[in-house]
């Protein structure tokens, strides 16, 4: 069962861990198009898996990039604030 955030650090931390959750999520995303799983990116010459796997960060970067991008865009549309609803 999931805990609950209760101080800044630990937001701080779960958002860092949806952060690099959303990241793979790309990664996995990327390979995918390409026709790939993660197991046989794993299996290739290692400069092979190498050079995909540049491909697919760069991919996710340039998503996350989009991501954060929107989410700066929703915090100035509320007037500099977040809202939450509980």
């Amino acid at each position: 069962m999931a805990t609950t955030p209760t101080t800044d650090l630990d937001l701080v931390g779960h958002a860092r861990e949806s952060y690099e959750h959303l990241e793979q999520a790309y990664i996995i995303e990327y390979l995918r198009s390409q026709g790939l799983t993660l197991e046989q990116v794993r299996l290739m010459p290692k400069e092979q898996a190498k050079e995909i796997m540049r491909a697919a960060s760069l991919y996710a970067s340039t998503q996350m990039s989009v991501v954060e991008a929107r989410a700066q865009l929703v915090e100035e549309l509320h007037g500099g604030h977040v809202h939450c609803k509980g």
